[in-house]
């Protein structure tokens, strides 16, 4: 009987860990909202089952990302308007909880590092390749985000993060991160948004001065 237990927690925490790897790859699409609240929801399950089976491993990272979220829902409470403050905690700061702590819990070995670094590179890249084609005022190409601003802050923190992939990855990864930072700079350019040009600079010399 345990063993069929610990069997079955196994799988629940192996289906957990391909749930999260799927949130991060739709992370750039826009989707229905209850994609994304069924697949936070499962992640929930799985930190709830982490914690009733002893599980949890409390380190100096989640320790301070608990105290991080303290610190913004007592600046909540002292903020002017606080109804806006505390619905912002609710949607974003309690969804930033529920990918962080899994998270914290998931990565095990490089293996699982690697994968999730071709998630990440395969999400972004396809991303771009669909946003061509999507132009708006003053041919700014703005591509499934809507607006040109929105997909050029995409491209500054996915450039950045790819980046410093292509640094400190194997072959594959840096091969796959080239691809999309070939395709990356000819978006941004398109972008005609000279704010995601100085926030692209100030991401790439702050990764190379970082590696």
């Amino acid at each position: 009987m345990d063993r069929d237990k610990a069997r079955w927690r196994e799988g629940f925490y192996e289906l957990s860990w391909w749930a999260f790897l799927l949130m991060v790859f739709l992370i750039p699409f826009p989707l229905p909202s209850w994609i994304n609240s069924i697949l936070l929801f499962w992640l929930a399950l799985f930190i709830l089952a982490k914690i009733v089976f002893r599980e949890f491993r409390l380190d100096h990272g989640v320790i301070a990302f608990l105290a991080f979220l303290v610190l913004v829902l007592a600046s909540c409470l002292f903020s002017i308007n606080i109804d806006k403050s505390m619905t912002y905690f609710r949607k974003d700061m309690i969804q930033m909880c529920l990918v962080y702590l899994p998270a914290s819990q998931m990565f095990t070995d490089k293996k699982r590092l690697f994968l999730l670094s071709l998630v990440l590179l395969s999400s972004f890249t396809l991303a771009v390749v669909l946003s061509f084609g999507h132009y708006g005022r003053r041919h700014a190409l703005y591509g499934i985000f809507g607006h040109h601003t929105r997909y050029g802050k995409f491209l500054d923190l996915a450039m950045s993060l790819a980046l410093a992939l292509m640094v400190g990855g194997p072959t594959t990864v840096r091969c796959l991160a080239l691809i999309f930072l070939f395709l990356g700079c000819y978006s941004l350019i398109l972008t005609l948004s000279r704010g995601a040009w100085v926030g692209c600079s100030a991401g790439v010399l702050g990764g190379s001065g970082a590696s």
